[in-house]
Parts: C-alpha cells; sequence; structure tokens
C-alpha cells in the first residue's frame, strides 16, 4: 500500500513538476517563437511593400530622366542647328508613310509675332528676359512652313506625331482643304530657338 500512494504521490509529484515547468518555462519560449514568427512574418511583408513601393519609384526616377534625357537631346539639336532638327524630326520621323509633304521651308531667327509676345509675357522672368522688348534678343522663331496630302488619318497622324514631340512650338497658321479622296493641309509652325549670335 506504501509502494503504492508513494508511487502514485510520485507520479503526482512529476505531473506537477512538469506542469509547472511547462507553464514558467516552455509555454513562454513558446508564446515567444510565435510572435517572433509573426512579427518576421510581418516584418516581410513591410519588406516586400516598401520593396515594391521603391521599385515602383525607381522606376518613375528613370523614366523621368529618359524623358528629361530625351527633351534635353531635342533642345540642343534644335538649339545648334534648327534646319537640320526641323528636317529630321519634323518632316521626316514624324511623317507617317501614307502622307505627302508637297511643300515645305524653314526659315530659321525671325521675330515673335504679337501672339506669341503674349504667351511669353507671363514667363519672362524664368527665361531670365527683362522685358518683353528684348525677348527678341535672346530668343528666335524658326519658321517651318508644310503642305501636305493624304488621307485624313495619315494626316490627323502627322498632327497627333507633331504634338508628341518633347518640344514647345506655336501654330502660326493652319488650314485643311478636301480635295477628292485625299487632304490637304497647310501648316505654319513657330519654334523657339537660343539666339547663337
Amino acid at each position: 500500500m506504501r509502494v503504492a500512494i508513494t508511487g502514485v504521490s510520485g507520479f503526482i509529484v512529476l505531473a506537477v513538476l512538469k506542469w509547472g515547468i511547462a507553464q514558467a518555462i516552455i509555454q513562454p519560449l513558446e508564446a515567444d517563437i510565435v510572435n517572433a514568427r509573426r512579427g518576421i512574418n510581418r516584418s516581410e511583408r513591410d519588406m516586400n511593400r516598401l520593396k515594391k513601393e521603391v521599385s515602383a519609384l525607381q522606376n518613375t526616377v528613370e523614366d523621368k530622366k529618359n524623358a528629361s534625357l530625351q527633351r534635353y537631346q531635342h533642345y540642343y539639336t534644335l538649339y545648334t542647328n534648327s534646319v537640320r532638327y526641323i528636317n529630321q524630326f519634323v518632316l521626316v520621323q514624324s511623317k507617317p508613310p501614307g502622307l505627302l509633304i508637297t511643300t515645305s521651308s524653314v526659315v530659321p531667327n525671325l521675330d515673335f509675332t504679337i501672339l506669341e509676345r503674349r504667351y511669353f509675357e507671363p514667363h519672362l522672368k524664368q527665361l531670365g528676359v527683362s522685358r518683353l522688348s528684348s525677348l527678341s534678343t535672346v530668343f528666335s522663331i524658326t519658321k517651318v512652313t508644310l503642305t501636305t496630302s493624304g488621307s485624313f488619318n495619315d494626316t490627323g497622324q502627322f498632327l497627333s506625331n507633331l504634338f508628341g514631340l518633347p518640344i514647345d512650338f506655336s501654330v502660326r497658321h493652319f488650314m485643311l482643304q478636301e480635295s477628292g479622296v485625299s487632304i490637304t493641309m497647310t501648316l505654319e509652325l513657330g519654334f523657339v530657338v537660343y539666339r547663337m549670335d
């Protein structure tokens, strides 16, 4: 009987001791491990989100850099040789294959029209020009006159390509005439160029 009581009490003591160790040491460790896993998972999610945001920002910066570089190259080509720029980007690259340019002329170093001067008036300080009357001493206009013949779609594509150039220009004259199955367009543009002399 004593052996049985001693065995049962030993078993109870071991069970209580095991339970106490589990409560005091093992369960807090398990809770810490679970919390650590949750924290790691949350940190991983946050890191993945941050990586995606950084990647999106890098793509945006790269796109803006490429656009700025393209814009700079266009302005530099226009600045150094406006006739070559007009020939390359307006008369060749912007023209759809189905459009025929029947006449074209490029006249550099012209003065601004009244409407163009009004457009520039609010921007004089940003451009480093003191008065509107001295605008033509810093900038000049390269006038491009075109006559084209082609379908409505080709004419519209040509205009869309022109307005897609990363260079600002003014439209001095624009006229469309329908002639049979084709459309004849007369277009006069003014590209602003820094004076080199």
